[in-house]
């Protein structure tokens, strides 16, 4: 223990009390602060300190780079990749080409697509996904349902599908 009289550094008798750490010294050993607080070593960061920095910098760098780069998802989510294909898919089965003019002829002209199966719409799906699996086209399925949005289908939605063409 440091007795108030004593100098921390040699045991002669102490002249003052260091500003920073409170220690008794003589004035061999100190002018306003102590030689331990005079020290320039001492403001340094400790050795300690040094090395948790240095595991604790690459660790950071890791984590930003994973969060930034591959974002974790949780069971359910689309990634990025694969809404971009989707809205990809959807903006081209609404381009539709223009079709032929022909004289029309009498009959019956409600639809004129013979109607298959109906189809309950599963996660993930999108209409040209559905159309591509069952073989017909987007807009064959979009004559027989014409009250449904492409872009904003339901998971249990029902849709009529058209019979398979030939």
């Amino acid at each position: 223990m440091d007795r108030p009289d004593i100098c921390s550094f040699c045991g002669q008798p102490g002249q003052a009390r260091c500003r920073r750490c409170s220690r008794t010294y003589c004035a061999k050993h100190g002018a306003e602060f102590c030689a331990a607080c005079s020290n320039p070593g001492s403001s340094l960061p400790s050795q300690r300190y040094v090395r948790a920095a240095l595991w604790a910098f690459p660790v950071c760098v890791i984590l930003g780079l994973w969060f930034l780069l591959g974002t974790p998802r949780l069971p359910g989510e689309q990634g990025a990749k694969r809404a971009s294909a989707e809205a990809t898919a959807g903006a081209r089965s609404r381009v539709q080409p223009a079709a032929p003019t022909a004289t029309p002829t009498p009959g019956p002209t409600a639809t004129s697509v013979p109607t298959g199966l109906d189809y309950t719409v599963k996660e993930g799906d999108t209409l040209a996904l559905i159309a591509d699996a069952s073989g017909v086209t987007v807009a064959a399925i979009m004559q027989l349902n014409p009250s449904i949005d492409p872009a904003a289908l339901q998971i249990g939605q029902v849709l009529h599908m058209p019979a398979r063409s030939p």
